[in-house]
């Protein structure tokens, strides 16, 4: 049969999906703000594993969540950069609240925006965020287990991919054989 969907608002909410709880972080909606600035922000949780997601948010987004949303404001293992890496993205009081031991920037590979920034790149780098680059290693694969570890294919290495670089070293790929987890 055809399955129905059932659209619900973006309201802070967790969603609970077998082991993996998944925080939603509203909006603002303030329609003068732009899509951007509108974007529905996803914390997820696995275990001791917690993950953001924070869309295309920009400075006036973050700035809301800081203020309206502190509580869900708390170190996680992994980010996924906002805008793709842009330069109005993440802002340095959001990482210094998220402390994300690993960013994942999604960008195209010559990608017309010039996305990620080097400016972005540069606070990631000050900051000593491992990075990981689409744009640079290609598919990024994530396994998170409930301890709170990730295994990352294909490995990154500490400050890869900030301005200056010249390439990025790539380790083998690894596998997490035999063991029961979750992987997104």
């Amino acid at each position: 049969g055809e399955m129905k969907t059932t659209l619900v608002e973006p309201t802070s909410r967790t969603i609970h999906v077998g082991k993996v709880d998944l925080l939603v972080v509203p909006p603002p909606g303030f329609v003068d703000w732009g899509q951007n600035d509108n974007s529905i922000g996803l914390i997820v949780q696995f275990g001791k594993f917690r993950a953001m997601l924070a869309g295309d948010a920009e400075l006036g987004e973050w700035g809301w969540w800081g203020e309206h949303h502190s509580s869900m404001m708390q170190p996680v293992t992994l980010m996924k950069a906002s805008h793709h890496g842009s330069a109005n993205g993440d802002t340095l009081a959001a990482l210094s609240l998220l402390k994300p031991e690993l960013i994942i920037v999604s960008a195209g590979k010559g990608n017309a925006y010039g996305h990620p920034s080097s400016d972005m790149l540069r606070m990631l780098e000050s900051l000593g965020i491992r990075t990981c680059r689409t744009d640079v290693a290609g598919s990024v694969k994530v396994v998170a287990f409930e301890s709170g570890r990730m295994v990352v294919s294909p490995s990154c290495s500490a400050a890869v991919g900030y301005i200056g670089a010249r390439s990025l070293q790539i380790g083998p790929l690894v596998e997490a054989s035999g063991v029961t987890n979750s992987s997104f």
